[in-house]
């Protein structure tokens, strides 16, 4: 099982015939293997927990890669609070189900890309723990 954003779904990673990505690349590393990926390019956190985490839950996962936040950090609504309070939300309801759950850490975001004052400010101090 694969959640998240765009990074999943394999944008800005091109191959012959479509997009490469995490999701296709770790299904390729377990041939053999059941694949679930309801990731979707624009996804926020929000999106995971409300949308994709379903999905998830029905498959009854044995293990799954939760990487998203990228779209979150770039709206003028970026909430560090809520982004947690969903992720553990995510992760406590796979964990609960079952699965084995593998987060991703983003690069700081601000080094990478021109964000607005406030979330570029955000992301080089630290999101509150």
């Amino acid at each position: 099982m694969v959640l998240g954003d765009s990074t999943t779904v394999g944008v800005g990673d091109p191959v012959r015939g479509g997009w490469r990505g995490v999701g296709p690349l770790l299904a390729a590393a377990f041939p053999g293997a059941r694949y679930v990926n309801p990731s979707f390019q624009g996804a926020r956190v929000a999106s995971v927990r409300f949308e994709q985490l379903p999905v998830a839950l029905r498959a009854r996962p044995d293990a799954a890669v939760v990487l998203v936040g990228m779209n979150d950090t770039l709206r003028s609504d970026f909430d560090p609070v809520r982004v947690h309070e969903d992720l553990d939300a995510v992760v406590g309801e796979l964990t609960r189900a079952g699965a084995r759950v593998v987060t991703v850490r983003f690069h700081d975001h601000s080094r990478v890309f021109r964000l607005p004052g406030r979330c570029g400010g955000r992301c080089r101090r630290g999101w509150p723990s």
